[in-house]
């Protein structure tokens, strides 16, 4: 996105101060939250039909499963142990598709605008219910105590 600051501080509330402050409020120094809160900010303005659109058309949610899935993705790099953030993470990849799909066909200037924004490939109209398995959960083995009894 184009220069933002932090604590929704536009850039045309920037102008005329000093390059201490500017480097100070900017998204440089900032953590994850701050970062993933300003890109949805960029993206509201973006992608949204007016001013109060916060997440209700198609394509802001899509956006908002883009940016989950990146913010998610980057705390599963740091903890790979953590399965229900896996868990999650299919499950946010599984709504994502869903949605980009009925972006598709209802408004395909705006996905074409989101495959190049998230670089993401075009999608097929396949099964999109998808069972994901977490590769290191393991379902604890059933005891059959009746047959240990006999």
């Amino acid at each position: 996105p184009p220069l933002y600051y932090r604590a929704g501080v536009t850039p045309e509330e920037m102008e005329g101060h000093s390059e201490e402050v500017k480097r100070a409020l900017s998204l440089d120094k900032s953590n994850l939250a701050e970062i993933h809160k300003a890109r949805m900010e960029f993206s509201k303005d973006r992608f949204g039909r007016h001013e109060f659109d916060y997440g209700g058309t198609p394509a802001l949610q899509a956006v908002a499963f883009c940016e989950r899935m990146l913010y998610c993705a980057n705390h599963l790099r740091n903890n790979p142990k953590d399965i229900q953030a896996y868990l999650g993470f299919q499950r946010i990849i599984i709504r994502r598709k869903k949605a980009l799909l009925y972006l598709k066909r209802k408004e395909f200037s705006k996905y074409c605008e989101l495959l190049n924004i998230f670089k993401i490939r075009d999608l097929e109209e396949g099964n999109q219910y998808t069972n994901f398995r977490c590769p290191r959960f393991r379902p604890k083995q059933h005891i059959n105590l009746s047959a240990k009894l006999q």
